[in-house]
């Protein structure tokens, strides 16, 4: 169990394999906006690093406040801007802010799989 009450492990075991392309609405559509049974990853396949400590800290760290975002609704370059506004929110809303290196870790999972 996570820091902040999220079993990540079983949340990833429920986790279905990715659709072939992200085909949500608008930009920004957290994952609850795309088609049921679809993950955040649209690489066809079944999101194998989700399971790594990275990709444990996005699911981790974005569920605090709101689904996991498509990480391909930004580019490489856009998503660390992203991340500190997201960190700035959650000292707004007074939740726990992660430490850097687990925002650190987000970042460059959201770069990986950016568009």
């Amino acid at each position: 169990m996570g820091a902040c009450g999220i079993n990540a492990r079983a949340k990833i075991s429920a986790i279905p394999p990715c659709s072939p392309q992200h085909e949500g609405g608008a930009l920004g559509s957290p994952l609850s906006a795309q088609t049921p049974g679809t993950s955040p990853l649209g690489d066809g396949n079944r999101c194998p690093d989700l399971d790594t400590a990275e990709g444990i800290a996005f699911l981790q760290t974005c569920s605090r406040c709101h689904t996991a975002p498509d990480p391909k609704q930004h580019t490489s370059a856009e998503w660390p801007g992203v991340v500190q506004r997201m960190m700035q929110n959650m000292k707004t809303m007074r939740k726990v802010v992660p430490d850097q290196k687990q925002v650190d870790m987000v970042t460059a999972f959201l770069q990986r799989h950016a568009k």
